[in-house]
């Protein structure tokens, strides 16, 4: 359990990492799971293990402020024999760190910052308002979508949802889209179906642009 006063400790923490340059990209629970796995029993040996894949560490790793801020916090737990675990993770965007939950997020009150996070916040970042988010076609969002479902990077992510919407013009209706997405995300090895690009195409986001533009006319 967090201190009340927890916050300036782990705002000290997280400046701390950022001067020292800390980088830790969150992946999939299920991915972080298999790494942790393959690492059972061993020590953390730098600040990625600590603060990103939750690896118990000896005190002496995290000397001076680090390890201070944390004990402040109360966000620091034993580990088996003289071994320490952090109850918080770090993972950054764009060279910012931010805080979560540490590895399982079992918890009822986990805060998990992950994959989903990335992809929701380079969407805002596309279309910051209402107002852009409603000129944009149906097929570009959707192509946004996919792009970040299949990892894709940014600039891969633009480009592909440019080919989305030049994909609708090659019959009517959605069914050309929806065949071209569901090929790509199946050969890029996502799980996904029919069903699930169809519900993303009907999502509540499209049909609110469009009750926009309707009101506007």
């Amino acid at each position: 359990m967090y201190q009340a006063n927890a916050s300036q400790p782990l705002v000290a923490l997280l400046n701390e990492l950022d001067d020292l340059g800390y980088d830790f990209i969150a992946i999939t629970p299920r991915s972080h799971s298999r790494v942790v796995e393959r690492r059972a029993g061993q020590r953390a040996t730098d600040l990625r293990d600590v603060f990103g894949w939750s690896l118990p560490f000896e005190r002496a790793l995290l000397l001076g402020p680090l390890m201070d801020s944390l004990e402040a916090a109360g966000a620091v737990e034993p580990a088996a024999g003289d071994l320490f675990r952090s109850a918080l993770r770090v993972a950054t965007l764009d060279g910012r760190p931010f805080l979560h939950s540490a590895f399982p997020t079992i918890a009822d009150d986990s805060v998990f910052f992950g994959p989903d996070t990335y992809r929701f916040l380079r969407f805002v970042e596309r279309w910051p308002s209402v107002e852009a988010l409603a000129a944009a076609p149906d097929e570009e969002v959707l192509g946004e979508w996919a792009g970040r479902l299949m990892g894709l990077s940014d600039t891969e992510t633009e480009s592909y949802a440019k080919d989305v919407v030049r994909a609708d013009f090659e019959e009517a209706g959605d069914e050309d889209v929806i065949r071209k997405i569901l090929g790509d995300v199946t050969a890029a090895g996502v799980e996904c179906d029919e069903a699930t690009i169809r519900e993303a195409l009907g999502h509540k986001l499209v049909e609110a642009r469009r009750q926009i533009i309707e009101a506007s006319n």
